[in-house]
């Protein structure tokens, strides 16, 4: 029902009325214009700009049934100023041409942090350029948006256009585009006020078909003349005319055109309708489309009428009513005769009644599951009570699709002290701030959330089943708390969201059953809660619902924290990054890119981490801040190690936006990390500033992924080596090892006892260190960690390189493969112990771990930056593409290229992609 609706009222082209009044000579201004790109039909209400454009539409079906198939028609209003919400509309439009199209547009429309407009106009356009065909899309009633938003969109569309798209755009005033250039190139068709009059002869036809007793010639040229060939006033004319005693008499006493011609006209009109017809008219004003089912439920019929025949009565008598759809079920009225019904509907039945009419069309379509509309209703009606209730009631499925845009959209609706007296509205504030990672102003809002659910002037039932919102707040204090090491605290509250919430809750189940296995493996229970997660998913019937795919993430997440085997991680985050790509749910998606890459980067496959944190780079807007927050870091170092030194500070760059965009300013963690390239550059005091700045203290913080700013201090301290600083870091390691115990998080744990082993040595305890470096090597054995000793650089080799001459011990052949895996690079201490330019490994298609082989098939061989190139060089992108993806200059790219052709032999794309594939350089397309 949901999808008939939103098709029949803003993507279904408007009939043409029975009286349509045929015009070859702008149905060929219409077939000529398709030829170029853009077509403006503009003048005021009226003048039949709606009728012309589909009339023409329905002569291109007539030439050509399949032509049908390649027009799309959107009818826009002043909630599509918002450009999120426009371009769904726009898109969907495009989808009854093209299934499926523009889907990383779409994608991005429900991102969790909203992408800059200009970003949003390149993907939709390039998207747009790769249909396979040529179409028409009609955007209707342009002049109802404001803002410049839409403006500029259709303006980057001008600047690139994408080469199948003929728009037509139909307004009441000229958009507020540059048309100049697109007039000076002749590729803009424009049909205005004087176009569109009737000329005597149209008009003399359209009164011909109008009116019942013919008037003469001399009648028709007087009534043209005053109406100036305003086809609406020749329209409300012939209503005023058609009941007269004396019509021509009537009409030499009539104005010319002007506002109150208008006016006179429709009231003399609806002065003649029967009584039961004028209540019809004036209580349907207030709706902006109608059917009967809506009419039922919202308008009174005390008056003894019935609303289908009201309609067929109003259609039959041409009272400026258009059918929207072939079915004739949906109507709405010309917006300048609703705009003579409106105030007098606000007159004759008063404002109570007005707004019972407009909660009761509120209600129908809430109970459609139409919330956007069903909340625009009640707000008109003044009732943010019921307004409330039924975002209450559509919760559960935006957030199923992980749909932070709508989230925003309705709490837009409310002011922001309502919000915080309600705890539904509260709720959909948490979970926006939930979806993006805004963890410190979701913390500050739950004690709010709590107050209110004990008060009952806090709880509304409208919409929620019974306990859904104390579920969904026990969701968001599960993810606060485990966050915050509160083990207990996350398991009770995990283990309410799953009592209380039925399975229609999905996404709000699958938080409580993430942070109840969380919770277990924080508290040394990781092997039940694997085994929870692995029996829960495979007793699900649907294992592609974002239910089922926590469980994926959850299980990458325990064998990640719990430093078990990283193949795990691996096969388990591939199998996530498939199914949230068939599910569209990119947030998931996301996830597992980072899992995936974490996974290659701590067995030291650099390449293939590399390759995963680019993929999550493509989902910048769409996946979970956190998570991409740690790509964008694990890559900055991956680009450092490669030598890549640019690239790597770019990373920075990136992330020192991420803060700005939504913190507005630069975070610890973005700092910390110029610091760690700065002492692996060997600028041990621009790093050492930073450490001497950074004082605070050791939260009782779960880490799931990076490494936190006090680990980073703790290296530099140790590479400045006074006695002071060598003690600060132990203290430092101390308490980070504290907490990373009492949370199980043993792959923090694993950094922290290598670092300590050094700290410890460069202390003078020898026996000590040997015993730190000894746990952290049995806790990195299972599950195949390298890159916590690698990173630590010839320190470590040296302090491995002892051990492993000592006597026999179980975690001997893990020291070994860390030694080996160190290679015989030379290696600058003066970099805090981070070897120079250590070539990467990379994985052929279809290997396991450990079947690596180099990249030396060439004279001279190619750098894992050109790999990446090369890579993208298989898709069909431009360049322009490419360094997007890649966050580099398009010169720089195009820099790359040029070096991938000369050291392949060969000039063109195409046959540098396929000599690559060949030598096994990149995996086939």
């Amino acid at each position: 029902m949901r999808t008939m609706v939103l098709l029949q009222t803003k993507l279904q082209r408007p009939r043409v009325p029975r009286h349509f009044v045929p015009r070859p000579r702008l149905i060929a201004r219409l077939d000529q214009g398709a030829q170029g790109p853009l077509t403006v039909v503009c003048a005021g209400a009226g003048y039949g700009k709606t009728t012309l454009v589909s009339a023409w539409i329905e002569s291109l079906a007539t030439e050509n049934q399949s032509q049908r198939e390649l027009v799309a028609w959107v009818s826009l209003d002043e909630r599509d100023s918002d450009l999120g919400l426009f371009l769904r509309y726009f898109i969907a439009g495009l989808r009854t041409m093209f299934v499926d199209a523009c889907p990383a547009t779409f994608s991005l429309l429900q991102a969790t942090r909203q992408p800059p407009s200009e970003v949003l106009s390149a993907t939709l356009i390039n998207e747009i350029a790769a249909l396979p065909q040529d179409f028409i899309l009609v955007l209707d009633d342009h002049h109802r948006v404001t803002g410049m938003a839409v403006p500029e969109l259709v303006g980057e569309f001008e600047r690139h256009w994408p080469q199948p798209m003929h728009l037509v755009l139909i307004s009441r005033h000229m958009p507020a585009l540059s048309l100049a250039s697109w007039r000076a190139k002749g590729q803009l068709t424009e049909i205005r006020v004087r176009d569109l009059r009737f000329t005597p002869d149209e008009a003399a036809l359209y009164l011909e078909q109008a009116l019942r007793t013919p008037l003469s010639r001399p009648a028709i040229d007087l009534l043209e003349r005053r109406t100036e060939g305003w086809i609406a006033g020749l329209q409300l004319a012939s209503l005023s005319l058609r009941d007269a005693e004396d019509p021509e008499g009537l009409l030499a006493g009539l104005s010319g055109q002007d506002a109150g011609f208008a006016e006179y006209l429709a009231g003399d009109v609806l002065s003649h309708q029967p009584a039961a017809i004028l209540s019809f008219l004036l209580q349907t004003a207030i709706l902006d489309h109608f059917c009967v089912a809506l009419c039922e439920a919202a308008i009174s019929s005390e008056e003894g009428w019935n609303a289908r025949r009201c309609i067929d009565w109003v259609e039959r008598h041409n009272l400026f009513v258009s059918s929207l759809d072939s079915y004739k079920e949906w109507y709405e009225y010309h917006q300048m005769f609703r705009d003579v019904l409106l105030p007098r509907a606000m007159a004759e039945l008063g404002s109570d009644r007005v707004a019972d009419l407009q909660r009761k069309a509120a209600a129908w379509f809430a109970n459609r599951g139409l919330v956007d509309e069903a909340v625009r209703y009640a707000l008109a009606a003044g009732d943010r009570e019921m307004a409330a209730g039924f975002v209450a009631q559509g919760l559960c499925d935006v957030l199923n699709r992980e749909d932070r845009p709508t989230l925003d959209r309705w709490l837009g609706y409310f002011p922001d002290e309502f919000v915080q007296n309600r705890l539904d509205l509260l709720l959909v504030r948490g979970f926006s701030l939930f979806l993006s990672w805004q963890v410190g102003p979701l913390a500050r809002l739950l004690p709010r959330a709590v107050a209110l659910l004990e008060q009952e002037s806090g709880m509304v039932t409208a919409g929620a089943e019974p306990g859904a919102l104390r579920g969904c707040l026990a969701v968001l204090c599960a993810f606060v708390a485990w966050l915050g090491n509160d083990v207990d605290g996350a398991a009770a509250y995990s283990r309410e969201v799953m009592a209380l919430l039925p399975e229609a809750w999905l996404f709000v189940r699958s938080g409580g059953a993430l942070f109840q296995a969380l919770a277990m493996q924080a508290s040394g229970q990781w092997q039940p809660a694997v085994r929870h997660l692995i029996e829960s998913y495979e007793n699900l019937g649907d294992r592609t619902s974002v239910y089922a795919l926590r469980h994926l993430q959850g299980l990458c997440l325990v064998y990640y924290r719990q430093a078990g085997d990283l193949e795990q991680v691996v096969q388990t985050g591939q199998r996530l990054v498939e199914a949230a790509e068939h599910s569209r749910l990119s947030l998931l998606q996301g996830w597992g890119y980072q899992c995936v890459g974490l996974a290659h980067y701590q067995r030291n496959e650099l390449a293939a981490a590399r390759q995963c944190f680019i993929k999550l780079l493509n989902f910048r807007y769409t996946a979970n801040i956190g998570a991409l927050r740690d790509g964008v870091q694990r890559l900055a170092l991956i680009h450092e190690i490669a030598g890549e030194q640019a690239e790597a500070w770019e990373m920075v760059q990136l992330l020192s936006q991420l803060d700005l965009d939504q913190m507005g300013h630069e975070g610890d963690e973005t700092r910390a990390l110029r610091a760690r390239l700065w002492l692996m550059r060997g600028e041990l005091e621009s790093a050492a500033r930073w450490a001497d700045d950074f004082a605070a203290p050791v939260p009782d913080q779960a880490w799931p992924w990076h490494d936190p700013p006090h680990l980073i201090k703790a290296r530099i301290l140790l590479a400045r080596g006074t006695a002071a600083d060598v003690q600060s870091a132990l203290e430092i390691l101390a308490a980070l090892g504290e907490v990373a115990e009492r949370s199980h998080n043993v792959r923090l744990l694993i950094e922290v006892l290598a670092l300590r082993a050094l700290v410890l040595g460069a202390l003078g305890r020898a026996g000590d260190a040997r015993a730190a470096l000894l746990a952290a090597v049995d806790l990195a054995r299972p599950g195949g960690f390298l890159r916590p000793f690698l990173d630590l650089g010839p320190r470590m080799r040296e302090a491995l390189d002892q051990l492993a001459r000592q006597e026999d011990f179980p975690g001997l052949p893990t020291v070994r493969r860390i030694l080996a895996e160190f290679g015989d690079q030379p290696t600058d201490p003066a970099q805090g112990g981070q070897e120079v330019n250590r070539p990467i490994r990379v994985l052929p298609p279809g290997s396991t771990a450990g079947e690596e082989f180099s990249l030396q098939p060439l004279v001279e061989p190619l750098t894992p930056r050109e790999i990446e190139v090369l890579m993208l060089m298989q898709a069909p992108l431009s360049f322009k593409e490419i360094a997007r993806g890649l966050c580099i200059s398009y010169n720089t790219a195009k820099r790359h290229s040029i070096n991938i052709y000369g050291k392949l032999g060969v000039n063109k794309r195409r046959a540098a992609v396929a000599r690559a594939a060949a030598l096994g350089l990149i995996p086939p397309r």
